[in-house]
């Protein structure tokens, strides 16, 4: 996969957008936000970006092609800090509205964000519609101190991709084709760095064999340090 461009829905002031370009993600094509303080920041550092505005009035033929959509939607209506109305109150409940842009045009990728109360208040529905729409998913949830910062703040990730495009997505060759065997059946090439069954997770090259990948782990044992230690 050559093409690494995305579109930044829900976009705030472009963390998700400075993430992924960092790790080599880009260009973004277009973002969506309605703040108008968040809006001024995110053109300060991206003023050629053009702003898809609100979610709920944007049109699919609208939005520039890319690979990827990426957003961490409203998580008030989810978060314990919250009246925890789940999924279908006002603000979180605009997860359906960026549902209904993913039917229409389809990125290979869906990549989000959200607060870990999410798996208890709502990821039934995230699951069900997104199976529904054509996508698999995986997710997890990592605490900021797994990377290294000095606080908990778990945070959950999901990243779907569609069914057609699952093993084109970590399987193509330099041609974007598949080789075949002797019997005719396609042999998915894994590519370097890559799961074949999971795009973000290391391939059994670059970790051991032996060793189950949990990138939880660091911040779980930092967690219960700090626990014993009160």
């Amino acid at each position: 996969m050559t093409d690494l461009s995305f579109v930044e829905c829900f976009a705030g002031i472009g963390g998700f957008r400075l993430g992924l370009e960092r790790a080599g993600w880009g260009p973004c094509k277009a973002f969506s936000e309605i703040d108008d303080y968040a809006i001024k920041v995110y053109r300060k550092h991206w003023p050629e970006t053009p702003n898809l505005g609100d979610i709920t009035k944007i049109k699919p033929q609208n939005i520039p092609a890319s690979t990827m959509w990426v957003g961490g939607f409203p998580c008030q209506d989810i978060s314990n800090a919250g009246k925890r109305a789940g999924i279908y109150g006002e603000r979180s409940g605009l997860w359906f509205e960026w549902v209904r842009l993913i039917r229409a045009v389809r990125p290979q990728i869906i990549f989000v964000e959200n607060v870990s109360a999410i798996r208890v208040r709502g990821l039934g529905d995230v699951l069900g519609s997104l199976a529904e729409s054509g996508y698999d998913a995986e997710w997890d949830c990592i605490p900021a101190t797994a990377v290294g910062a000095p606080h908990l703040r778990d945070r959950f990730f999901l990243v779907a991709y569609s069914h057609e495009d699952r093993f084109n997505l970590s399987g193509c060759s330099d041609t974007g084709e598949n080789s075949r065997d002797e019997n005719g059946q396609t042999e998915i090439q894994e590519s370097q760095g890559l799961d074949l069954h999971d795009p973000l997770r290391p391939s059994s090259a670059d970790t051991d064999d032996n060793k189950k990948w949990e990138p939880q782990s660091q911040g779980r044992e930092q967690n219960e340090r700090r626990r014993d230690n009160h």
